[in-house]
């Protein structure tokens, strides 16, 4: 891990024996976990607008190995959710968020060739705002909560608030 900027850290970039593609099937495993929850809370819980199109925000994506089949999931279900409605067609898009120093060339690089969104990368600390007001219809984070050193104002109050705690100035 770097930690060029400001104290945060970027996973190990490109495909080498210790970078984040090759080491990180634990992260991808999250997602297999949490892909019928996903699924089930977009057909229940999600509003689609008439806008046409849709963005995805994935905050915590590093060089995209495991965010890839995350989008393609969300996507696949919102699309499914649609095609119930009589909404026009939606066209996709996904902004991929991490800090600064982020291996970007990478993520890019990688890109699935049959995706059915378009992309963008958003460099910088997701706690603050990154993206213009309600630019994001379905905001995602596998596994980059644990780099939070407060509970975020939003939180607080909340359920999730009693759900983590503080040591040794992170959240657990």
């Amino acid at each position: 891990m770097d930690s060029k900027n400001n104290g945060y850290f970027s996973m190990n970039g490109g495909d080498g024996l210790l970078s984040y593609v090759k080491n990180s099937s634990y992260q991808g495993g999250v997602l297999e976990a949490a892909k019928a929850i996903i699924e089930e809370e977009i057909a229940t819980k999600l509003e689609i607008s008439t806008n046409g199109f849709f963005c995805v925000a994935d905050f915590g994506c590093s060089t995209g190995s495991n965010s890839f089949p995350a989008m393609q999931a969300i996507i696949e279900a919102v699309k499914r959710k649609h095609e119930s409605s009589d909404l026009e067609t939606l066209e996709f898009y996904v902004w991929f968020n991490d800090v600064v120093s982020n291996d970007f060339n990478t993520l890019f690089s990688s890109l699935p060739p049959d995706r059915s969104y378009e992309v963008a990368a958003v460099a910088g600390d997701f706690r603050g705002r990154l993206l213009p007001p309600s630019s994001v219809h379905f905001a995602y984070s596998c596994s980059a909560l644990h780099w939070l050193t407060e509970v975020p104002e939003a939180a607080e109050g909340s359920s999730l608030s009693g759900m983590v705690e503080m040591r040794e100035g992170r959240l657990i």
